[in-house]
């Protein structure tokens, strides 16, 4: 037997995903883009700045908290628009969330190049200086 529902607010609560094991509210959601925001620029001062071990494990760290945080910004974003793609906010929370992306990858699109020109015996030193 196939049950068809005229609308989201008709489908059990048992039967939905539950958005808060991601943000329990909205302005969760609004502090990490500000913060994401703020590392984003944050990694942006590493462009051509990191000279020795310690700066490339600052910038390091930094990318993967900013990556662990806009992950899990996007996929919220995401899955609002998924539960109802006439929903006007959560169409909204998520062009804001492309439009955080495209941000995040200008302020890190130095480093691979970065990473690629330094010699093995640098990246090495740099590593050896931080064990």
């Amino acid at each position: 037997m196939t049950i068809t529902y005229k609308s989201r607010d008709e489908v059990p609560l048992s039967e939905k995903w539950n958005l808060e094991d991601l943000y329990v509210n909205l302005q969760k959601w609004e502090d990490d883009l500000q913060l994401i925001e703020v590392l984003a620029n944050e990694l942006k001062t590493f462009d051509g700045a990191i000279n020795n071990g310690n700066q490339l494990l600052q910038f390091l760290t930094t990318q993967e908290k900013l990556s662990y945080k806009f992950n899990h910004l996007y996929a919220y974003a995401m899955l609002k628009v998924d539960e109802n793609t006439r929903d006007t906010t959560s169409q909204s929370l998520l062009e804001r969330a492309r439009a955080l992306s495209v941000k995040v990858s200008s302020a890190t699109s130095f480093f691979l190049p970065f990473l690629l020109s330094l010699e093995e015996h640098t990246l090495k030193k740099y590593i050896a200086e931080e064990q």
